[in-house]
């Protein structure tokens, strides 16, 4: 019990989102066209990607996706491009009820992948499915895009077609209603800031982008990335946001290799913080500083600044604060330049009451990278604590208290939650959201969850509340 407590307070302000895919389609002036994708899911599932031949009308396809309990990565994958510069990927979606359309035949997810299959552009896609009713997409989006920079997002009975921009996000709401809940994520403000800087359709450039919208979640996090070039077919695969030590496949290449797949274990070396967390309760601190040190420089390992600030978070969420300073400072040993580093470092001297320290640890962060918005909204948060606003929310008591927050409905309840100021007999949050259009509303006060007597009883997600 006293994990989770710890784990649900610094979950208020180290990122932790949940089933929320970021796929991102951009054309630049040069006319190149990429794609890219981070699939966010359960730590531990078993990641493969598979190639299958062409076949009559087939073509030739790469797919990509997981085996999770009873259903197997083949028969449900989660993306894919064919050889003809043909992508899909697909993301959680609130709940759309689907009208079913008199006369229609239904299209289900294997359906949908046939279409794929036999398709070499969007306006196919489009075509073909938009004939038919879209059974099972009622929790779910499709982003289809091809190598003329054209792409599609695909609901149950709603097709958005391209507009104007070049460049596109699709994360966990619904563009088409962005009332139904989810809006504005944060993988979906920090990808289309980046693209608003620079939509180069370049490796580089798309590396950054989804190493600044992934999740690193407790028990959730970016089990994979992808971005493919859908004019050469050159598709770059990134193992749990490790964007260090790229994988890179050619689907004309895998395709002349007949029908295969290969497990993401087997193109990556070996994982480190898995490997750090088990000999941390083997063998405690000192054993994990020793293997971290013989780690490094070994190609059997993916020795990376992820990997190490994975472990260190891991010891921050189960309450390990000495142990994840001294993993931090380790970790900045190797790379001085980790902006995520010194954001844990801020959390670290938050938790430990230590305002001044939390602050210059944030300005290093966003030094060396200012596309941090993390660090950038938890500065702001801690430099001018809003004082006024259209509703103020009032916790009584707890003066005691290291961290409060308010986390709201409004946001998705998993956004970076707002920081609570302390004031006179309790502590305050001031936001701009009228009184009558808040939603609902919790406060976390050190990881347990206090439900104001005041709000108004809406739902509140069950794993939010504590037994």
């Amino acid at each position: 019990m006293k994990k989770i407590v710890f784990a649900m307070a610094l979950a208020i302000i180290l990122p932790c989102l949940v089933y929320s895919n970021t796929i991102i389609v951009s054309k630049d002036q040069n006319n190149n066209v990429l794609v890219g994708n981070n699939e966010d899911f359960k730590s531990k599932v078993n990641s493969k990607i598979w190639f299958t031949m062409a076949n009559g009308n087939e073509y030739g396809c790469a797919f990509w996706g997981y085996d999770n309990k009873n259903v197997k990565a083949k028969d449900y994958p989660q993306g894919g491009m064919n050889e003809k510069g043909l992508f899909f990927d697909k993301t959680v979606a609130p709940y759309s009820k689907l009208e079913p359309q008199p006369g229609r035949n239904t299209c289900d997810i294997k359906t949908f992948i046939k279409i794929f299959k036999t398709s070499s552009t969007v306006d196919e896609v489009v075509s073909k499915v938009s004939k038919l009713n879209l059974v099972g997409f009622e929790e779910c989006q499709i982003l289809v895009a091809d190598k003329s920079g054209d792409y599609a997002v695909i609901e149950n009975n709603l097709i958005t077609r391209k507009t104007v921009e070049d460049y596109f996000v699709l994360t966990k709401f619904r563009r088409s209603n962005i009332d139904l809940g989810g809006y504005p994520s944060i993988e979906f403000t920090n990808a289309i800031y980046s693209l608003n800087i620079n939509n180069e359709a370049s490796a580089k450039n798309f590396e950054k982008i989804l190493d600044g919208s992934k999740n690193t979640g407790y028990n959730i996090s970016t089990i994979y990335s992808q971005i493919c070039n859908l004019k050469n077919g050159i598709i770059y695969l990134y193992q749990h946001h490790n964007f260090e030590h790229p994988c890179i496949l050619n689907i004309n290449i895998e395709l002349k290799k007949g029908a295969h797949e290969y497990a993401f274990t087997d193109l990556f070396p070996k994982r480190v913080a898995p490997e750090l967390i088990k000999t941390y309760y083997e063998k405690g601190i000192k054993g994990s500083l020793a293997l971290f040190s013989k780690m490094e420089g070994n190609r059997e390992w993916g020795f990376s600044e992820s990997e190490l600030c994975i472990f260190a978070k891991h010891l921050l969420m189960t309450g390990k604060y000495e142990h994840a300073f001294q993993v931090l400072n380790k970790t900045l040993s190797y790379y001085p330049e980790s902006s995520d580093a010194y954001y844990q470092q801020a959390v670290l001297a938050l938790y430990n009451k230590n305002e001044g320290k939390a602050k210059r640890a944030l300005k290093r962060s966003l030094y060396i990278n200012p596309d941090n918005k993390f660090a950038s909204r938890l500065l702001t948060q801690l430099n001018i604590p809003k004082k006024h606003g259209k509703t103020k929310l009032h916790l009584k008591g707890y003066e005691n208290a290291r961290v409060v927050t308010v986390m709201m409905a409004n946001d998705g309840w998993r956004k970076m939650h707002h920081l609570m100021r302390k004031e006179n007999d309790g502590w305050v949050y001031y936001t701009d959201i009228e009184k009558d259009k808040i939603k609902s509303y919790v406060f976390n006060v050190d990881g347990k969850i206090i439900q104001d007597p005041q709000a108004k009883a809406k739902s509140v997600p069950a794993d939010l509340v504590m037994k």
